[in-house]
């Protein structure tokens, strides 16, 4: 097989809205094995288009290595074979494409996830096999599917169904694409708080003998429940339109998610906090989140509003959001610009066009007109052309709050149009958060 190696090479990749079974840790009955690193079937993803087999891989040499899937690979079940469509590499949510039968080399990153991606298989298949079809070639089979109720939840990466340009995935095809869901078919707005899922990042009440069977009614009620890992799928950016926890971002980002924390809440980077999904606009692409965390108690009056009327061509805007964290980190990004348009892709009169040039990751995050007022939030980019970036109207936001009954708080409001740049980032900075999405 091909020699194996980490891949840090971020694109963007073909968009795809996913609504899907996933099957975690699959068991998987035999594995290729190689000198220079190991695999694992972390996930393997499925909806009515296509089937998404989720592999880590872990270096076990200082070698300088490469990596490549050739077009040979195929997918087994049921007696049918399908052939690989594609393939890429994951990181932070983030699936870049990559070429088939080309290589690819880095020496320094140790470990790292792949993706392959099949066309569907039926719902009913029991196991799959993953077999590259060449000399020495890897495979994995014997991957049993075990799908449960638990598994059911839309599952997705950085997604969205569209018309032009994600900031969290790229159609390879160079066609334009929109993250941002304005073509959906239902506008109805979405509770996430199941009762079959605990968002508080433990798991259901449900206990087992050691043989696997379930314990009667009788089983202690004190025990504890085993905490269950966050594995991130997808990241985007938030911001508060409150002090009492509720947040807007882009319904793309959180458009399927089992789970959903944010970093960053009151300067803490390193204790996500948990939030579910409060409210939907899927045809206009947003979203409200509130924080659960018991840990939360507030964060204060917020030093900005949301504008009521709508802004102009020409006005100055910026942008802070967390684009691209894989290669660029955690730490807030600026970027600045005008309104170019009061309209946006293919004169879409929900959206601003703007110069500002956002990347992945940006989605969700706000933008600031000169007075520090919000008027829009970031959702969409045009395909190869930086300066042609989008964002939802803020009347569209308002119309969702408002709709929610939430209420908006302006005892810390303050005009910040005299005020330089880094005054106002300073500001509003402390607002804007991580979304992570599992």
């Amino acid at each position: 097989m091909k020699q194996w190696f980490i891949i840090v090479w971020l694109s963007f990749c073909a968009l795809v809205s996913f609504a899907q079974t996933s099957i975690e840790n699959p068991y998987v009955e035999s594995s290729y094995r190689s000198r220079y690193g190991d695999t694992k079937v972390e996930r393997v993803a499925i909806n009515s288009r296509e089937t998404r087999v989720y592999i880590s891989y872990s270096a076990k040499t200082n070698e300088d290595i490469s990596v490549a899937i050739s077009s040979k690979t195929t997918l087994k079940t049921d007696g049918r074979r399908l052939s690989i469509t594609k393939w890429g590499t994951v990181a932070d949510g983030q699936f870049s494409a990559l070429n088939l039968n080309q290589s690819y080399g880095l020496n320094s990153i140790k470990k790292f996830t792949f993706c392959l991606v099949f066309p569907s298989i039926p719902t009913n298949s029991q196991s799959i096999d993953i077999e590259e079809n060449v000399s020495d070639g890897f495979y994995w089979r014997g991957i049993r599917l075990r799908r449960s109720s638990a598994n059911s939840n839309d599952d997705r990466e950085d997604s969205g169904t569209s018309n032009h340009r994600s900031q969290t995935d790229r159609n390879d095809s160079g066609t334009a694409h929109n993250d941002g869901g304005t073509n959906h078919n239902s506008g109805t707005n979405r509770n996430n708080g199941d009762a079959d899922r605990n968002d508080s990042g433990t798991s259901r009440n449900e206990h087992h003998d050691k043989n696997g069977r379930e314990n009667s009614a009788a089983t202690p009620r004190t025990q504890r429940p085993v905490e269950t890992p966050f594995v991130v799928s997808a990241s985007g950016s938030s911001f508060a339109i409150n002090g009492e926890g509720y947040l807007a971002t882009c319904y793309h980002v959180i458009e399927g998610a089992r789970r959903v924390r944010i970093r960053g809440v009151n300067g803490d980077f390193d204790h996500p906090v948990m939030a579910v999904v409060y409210a939907t606009d899927r045809d206009n692409d947003l979203a409200i989140l509130k924080i659960t965390d018991n840990g939360f108690h507030g964060i204060g009056s917020l030093p900005y509003r949301i504008k009521t009327s709508e802004s102009e061509v020409g006005e100055e805007v910026f942008t802070l959001g967390y684009p691209l964290r894989s290669v660029m980190g955690d730490e807030i990004k600026l970027t600045n610009g005008v309104i170019s348009a009061c309209s946006g892709y293919q004169g879409d009169m929900a959206s601003y066009q703007l110069s500002a040039t956002v990347q992945s990751g940006n989605s969700g995050c706000p933008v600031f007109n000169a007075n520090g007022e919000v008027i829009g939030v970031v959702s969409s980019r045009l395909e190869n052309i930086e300066s042609a970036s989008y964002a939802i109207k803020e009347q569209y936001l308002i119309r969702l709050i408002q709709k929610q009954g939430i209420q908006l708080s302006s005892a810390g409001v303050r005009s910040m149009a005299t005020e330089p740049m880094t005054t106002k980032v300073r500001t509003v900075k402390p607002y804007i958060y991580i979304v992570e999405v599992e």
